[in-house]
């Protein structure tokens, strides 16, 4: 990993692949330990492909055809607030799973209202949840990617500001 080289455009950070961050939550802005320090392997997905993938959550299969390019950067996350995107995930994957299984526990349960109900929302059910999946369950996300730079997402204002402060 390289030491940080990178630059603030409003509020995104732009940095080269393999680019280390300091030792702060990307959102708090707050020191953090070394075991809350990660890897981040952050893919470049282009607006349409999101949008193709909302549209139709099965055209997955060209995204590996697709998604080339990776940011790969090591960035802090706070257990609290790493806890929160964990339950986000874990709801989106919950709804998902429900729009799977929601007739089969209205069959066990004896209930047709559960399993009319199930399929009445399933493909809702699964759509909310692979959206929740693919939009808000990272706290960072790259937008935007030209030649080795990449455009990252999800930073707080207040770490931006203070990687502005270091630099200078």
């Amino acid at each position: 990993m390289s030491t940080i080289s990178n630059r603030i455009e409003g509020k995104f950070l732009v940095v080269e692949d393999k680019t280390a961050l300091p030792m702060r939550c990307i959102r708090t802005n707050r020191s953090i330990g070394a075991e809350e320090y990660r890897h981040w392997d952050l893919p470049y997905i282009p607006k349409w492909l999101v949008i193709v993938m909302l549209i139709s959550p099965f055209l997955l299969i060209i995204a590996p055809f697709v998604v080339r390019r990776r940011c790969r950067l090591k960035a802090g996350l706070s257990k609290s607030v790493g806890r929160n995107y964990l339950l986000l995930k874990f709801f989106g994957a919950s709804l998902i799973l429900f729009s799977f299984l929601g007739s089969l526990l209205g069959i066990l349960l004896g209930s047709s209202d559960i399993v009319m109900f199930t399929l009445g929302f399933a493909p809702i059910f699964f759509w909310v949840g692979f959206a929740i999946l693919i939009l808000f369950a990272s706290p960072l996300r790259v937008i935007r990617q030209d030649d080795d730079l990449f455009w990252v997402k999800g930073c707080s204002v207040t770490f931006l500001e203070s990687l502005k402060e270091s630099a200078n």
